[in-house]
């Protein structure tokens, strides 16, 4: 409890972007996500909007979230390591379906999508992930605001809205790049 009363207080404030006390706000953060590997940069917000069994945040190395990123894990959010989600970034795991019994769609039922992140990935500015993508593959790139509508292949650069692949990465030293597989 005590932490979560100091991640509200200290979480925005200018304060703690000094860089002694920026160690602090570190400290305060790893100790809220119970969790080393979380890095939330100023004005980022990691959180479950409908709180859920299904709310799990598991990282599994590095996590960085820019400067005004918002990344809801009310559908579960599992990350491997070294992933970047730049700054505005916006990742949703839920929602509310249009059609149902009530005439206010909040009224409805929410849905919850878990969201798999592979190793190495950037999901750069103002890029939208949207709750049904449920994978994005090891090395992928997601260009800056990109609309991620479905699953992102290993290796796949992503750009526009809707997002599609713009090309696979080659990966590796030179002279022996790793080629993905065809799609």
């Amino acid at each position: 409890m005590i932490f979560r009363v100091l991640f509200i207080l200290i979480r925005d404030a200018s304060l703690f972007q000094l860089p002694g006390f920026r160690l602090v706000r570190q400290w305060v953060v790893h100790r809220y996500y119970n969790t080393p590997d979380v890095y939330l940069a100023r004005f980022a917000r990691l959180y479950a909007a409908h709180p859920a069994p299904s709310s799990v945040l598991k990282t599994n190395g590095l996590l960085e979230l820019g400067r005004g990123a918002s990344v809801d894990y009310s559908g579960g959010l599992y990350t491997e390591t070294d992933v970047c989600f730049g700054d505005d970034v916006k990742v949703i795991t839920h929602e509310h379906p249009v059609d149902g019994l009530h005439k206010n769609i909040e009224d409805n039922p929410i849905k919850y999508y878990a969201l798999h992140v592979g190793a190495h990935v950037k999901v750069f500015a103002n890029a939208i992930i949207l709750p049904q993508v449920g994978t994005i593959g090891d090395f992928a790139i997601i260009g800056a605001g990109a609309v991620v509508t479905g699953p992102v292949p290993a290796y796949a650069i992503m750009v526009g809205n809707p997002a599609r692949v713009l090309r696979f990465r080659q990966v590796g030293e030179a002279g022996s790049a790793v080629m993905p597989p065809t799609i």
